[in-house]
């Protein structure tokens, strides 16, 4: 394994990183609970008896091995220009480097049994990131190549350095919102909350609606909130109320879907 991650490394990652470590982690606590045995199987037979999705080593795996290696950190974004409505592929899709081809990709892995195991552990680590990332709504949109809103400066509550709308979006709004709760328990309070039939909406569609889906959350509410400008801008405390309750449920389909394909491809290997 240590042989075929470090293989892995030399391949590529990015300044982007979504969600950061509780999200991802949150979302695959989310996952964890809905899955099947089978599936559960599965998962602890390519990582190891005592390893989860949910781990903070396999959550956040594939941001880690990014650090050294920019060449794959469009793996874990799409830049659907804010002005469009929809993905297009030639103009947006880099060639299969963006994170719809990804997730295709590397859940055709995982479902093929007659590859060898250490890669179709690398494309479950790799799954169960992107997964996450492609719900950060800045991980699907960019305005004037503002990099997903990371050029774009904000002043966070009361903090009079400014910090970028990409990174209070991938883990500064969620640290607030969730306070002091654990991630465990917190995941918990998230996943009791949703109901069969919004289960059985989310589960449904591709990646390329699920990229699509974050994209009009961060034309009509991110980007709508934060218009263009070179001034740090002020991010209420209403507002951080307002992006915590999407973020929530941004986890919550993540979670969910990320169950989906698990049971899906695990659990019939």
């Amino acid at each position: 394994m240590k042989h075929l991650i470090a293989c892995v490394i030399l391949l590529t990652p990015s300044f982007a990183f979504a969600w950061g470590g509780d999200g991802h982690q949150i979302t695959c606590l989310i996952a964890e609970d809905r899955l099947t045995p089978a599936a559960t199987k599965g998962i602890h037979d390519l990582l190891g008896p005592d390893v989860n999705i949910s781990d903070a080593e396999v959550a956040s795996w594939a941001d880690t091995i990014k650090r050294a290696h920019p060449k794959q950190g469009p793996w874990h974004y799409v830049d659907i220009p804010v002005d469009a409505k929809t993905y297009d592929a030639n103009r947006d899709g880099r060639k299969g480097d963006n994170v719809i081809d990804k997730i295709n990709e590397y859940e055709k892995v995982l479902a093929d049994t007659s590859k060898p195991k250490q890669d179709r552990e690398v494309a479950l680590r790799f799954l169960v990131h992107l997964v996450g990332d492609i719900h950060q709504p800045l991980h699907c949109a960019e305005r004037d190549n503002d990099a997903g809103g990371n050029k774009v400066p904000v002043l966070y509550l009361n903090r009079t350095s400014p910090t970028n709308l990409h990174t209070c979006w991938d883990s500064t709004i969620l640290i607030s919102h969730k306070g002091k709760t654990r991630n465990a328990s917190y995941a918990d309070e998230l996943n009791a909350k949703i109901t069969a039939p919004e289960a059985a909406v989310w589960s449904k569609g591709t990646p390329e609606d699920w990229a699509n889906e974050s994209h009009e959350l961060a034309v009509n509410v991110v980007y709508h909130d934060f218009p263009e400008s070179k001034q740090p801008q002020h991010m209420t405390q209403a507002e951080v109320n307002q992006y915590g309750r999407i973020i929530d449920e941004q986890l919550q389909r993540g979670g969910v879907r990320l169950a989906d394909i698990l049971n899906r491809v695990l659990g019939q290997s």
